[in-house]
């Protein structure tokens, strides 16, 4: 009978145990099954930050056409016209060129609605605000949103802009030397660096605020692809009508300077692979590749009107390596300088001659 219950629990015990074998192949398995669905959740989590970032180009797209409406067809850009006094604060009202008046009336928007006694700054050796700062006077109208620090302003996977956002005007000093930001680009004034906090992701297109073509159009700076060539006493920033753009559904508005989303790398928006999502004259948000893009034009070489524009793309420490591995490669710039402009189409249909 003891014989008995101890065959009986010996084969008890080895109906639940496992052998070393069983017990690797079912690591194995769990192994694979994990590495099967981590990309998948990877990717999943990648599509949906694209899709935050197209409904954040959709939300910029309702603010324009919402400031449209009110202001007579008037595209949203900066208004301010040099030798003109509009602030209430005194130091604001010395502009003499455009371009100072511009800047001026960037620091008015964020004084007025933060308190900050932010400094006016030398808009000379600075980035246009008209660019990456469009949004702040829609915000100003109350065509854009409740606060002026806006995660929507920026693509989700921008993480550098994304810091620039926490820290804050006050502490985006010690952000830019983290980053490695600063010295690099150490020649922009301070004070126009205490506005990164309000920086947007999307970029709008030269032409959406000034004239499309001629003496008074800026360019592209050859050496460096974050400036454009402005003319003391000719060039113009214009406020531009909706329905100046002949192709609406073809002509692109607003962009990223980096297609975060689709490539395996981050990718500078000029190389033909690029792909990303684009706002375009319509309110519409299309997703498309860069090598699908008419070349475009210089809008200054008028009497050369198929001369693409060219510059360098010569990234800083803290963005995305060029792919040839080169300090620099030479791009084209697309559908950033659209021939024709506002009239100009650059997706799916022959530039305008």
């Amino acid at each position: 009978m003891a014989d008995l219950r101890l065959q009986r629990d010996r084969f008890a015990r080895s109906a639940v145990a496992f052998t070393l074998i069983e017990l690797l192949v079912a690591i194995a398995i769990i192994a694979l099954l994990i590495a099967l669905i981590v990309p998948s959740l990877a990717m999943a989590r990648r599509t949906a930050r694209a899709a935050i970032c197209a409904s954040n180009l959709r939300q910029h797209a309702t603010g324009m056409a919402t400031y449209a409406t009110d202001a007579k067809g008037l595209m949203p850009s900066f208004s301010w016209l040099p030798n003109k006094k509009y602030s209430r604060w005194a130091d604001l009202n010395t502009a003499t060129t455009p371009q100072a008046a511009v800047a001026n009336q960037g620091v008015d928007i964020v004084r007025r609605h933060t308190g900050l006694n932010l400094l006016p700054f030398d808009a000379s050796k600075s980035r246009l605000l008209t660019r990456n700062f469009a949004h702040l006077v829609m915000f100003d109208g109350g065509y854009y949103s409740s606060r002026l620090i806006e995660p929507a302003a920026i693509c989700p996977e921008d993480r550098v802009t994304s810091e620039w956002q926490k820290a804050g005007p006050k502490d985006i000093f010690e952000t830019l030397k983290v980053q490695q930001y600063v010295p690099p680009d150490f020649d922009e004034p301070q004070n126009y660096q205490r506005l990164f906090p309000f920086w947007s992701s999307y970029e709008r297109v030269a032409c959406s605020w000034s004239v499309d073509k001629g003496p008074n159009a800026v360019n592209q700076n050859y050496e460096k692809y974050l400036y454009y060539n402005v003319f003391l006493g000719t060039t113009r920033f214009d406020q531009r009508r909706a329905d100046d753009v002949a192709f609406p559904a073809q002509k692109v508005i607003m962009f990223d300077l980096f297609d975060r989303h689709v490539s395996k790398k981050t990718t500078f928006y000029a190389y033909p692979s690029a792909r990303q999502p684009l706002l375009h004259g319509d309110g519409s948000v299309v997703t498309r590749r860069t090598a699908d893009a008419n070349p475009g034009w210089d809008p200054t070489l008028t009497s050369i009107p198929d001369f693409a524009t060219q510059f360098k793309y010569a990234p800083l420490p803290n963005e995305p390596k060029t792919v040839s591995g080169l300090p620099f490669d030479l791009v084209k710039g697309y559908y950033r300088w659209t021939r024709a402009g506002l009239r100009g189409v650059d997706f799916s249909g022959a530039e305008v001659k």
